[in-house]
């Protein structure tokens, strides 16, 4: 089941090269709680359920991160559509022969080949995630049917555990990995904030220069953590880690 287990309002902190108050870990307050009864706590322990949690995070993160991208991307097909791209007064005074409905299509084009980065980031790494858990569970069930004691049982439950906070480099020996993965996935989020707007500012990311300027800034965040997250990857591979060998070489690091 899940359960609220804070109900925190302080304010969201705004670390550098992110968007005020739009924290990929906004739904960090919800957690999963499972009461396991005799003889099922015989198999399951409470320290299972806290790694159980863990694992939720993540994939509450990314599902967080992937509804941020389907606005982004509902809010940028709204904007292709709409025939309303004029001509600003100072640039009109200053290069009347430019062709600035052209000049906000260009915009629009690099937002959304931005957006598809993102996007296709987040398929990868949530593909590989799948992969993980199925793969781990389908070995869980194999060592099920030939367990012979509780005791059996339990190992094989624990071991299912850890091989997928393992694989999935969700475990705290994976810190630096993490951090930099929570760091891209806000970046979904901060794109979403300054693209999806419910007012008559719809088209702010691409007129407003400054608003503008804070999508390049978040593209190149997200460009920097991506090489620093393949570098991290590349370690991994080499040291035997099957999961950085995936996550590398079939994601989003070829070569």
């Amino acid at each position: 089941q899940l359960r609220v287990k804070s109900c925190d309002t302080r304010p969201l902190s705004s670390p550098q090269n992110t968007v005020p108050n739009t924290q990929i870990d906004l739904f960090e307050f919800i957690s999963v709680e499972y009461e396991v009864s005799w003889p099922i706590s015989m198999v399951v322990s409470s320290d299972s359920v806290l790694d159980y949690r863990c694992i939720f995070a993540s994939f509450m993160q990314m599902k967080v991160a992937a509804h941020a991208l389907r606005e982004t991307w509902g809010q940028l097909q709204t904007i292709s559509r709409d025939k309303r791209l004029g001509r600003p007064r100072h640039l009109a005074r200053s290069n009347p022969e430019a062709d600035y409905s052209a000049f906000l299509s260009g915009r629009l084009r690099r937002v959304e080949l931005f957006r598809h980065e993102l996007d296709f980031f987040l398929r990868g790494l949530s593909g590989f995630h799948q992969y993980v858990v199925d793969s781990c569970w389908e070995r869980l069930l194999g060592q099920i049917g030939m367990a012979a004691s509780t005791m059996h049982l339990t190992s094989a439950h624990d071991h299912f555990v850890s091989k997928v906070l393992d694989l999935g480099m969700l475990s705290p020996a994976y810190k630096a990995e993490r951090q930099l993965i929570d760091s891209i996935l806000q970046r979904m989020v901060d794109l979403r904030a300054l693209v999806v707007r419910n007012d008559e500012l719809e088209f702010m990311v691409l007129e407003d220069d400054k608003t503008y300027e804070r999508v390049e800034s978040v593209y190149s965040a997200f460009r920097k953590d991506v090489h620093c997250l393949g570098k991290l990857l590349k370690g991994l591979r080499d040291k035997g880690h099957d999961g950085a060998m995936i996550l590398y070489e079939q994601h989003w690091f070829p070569g």
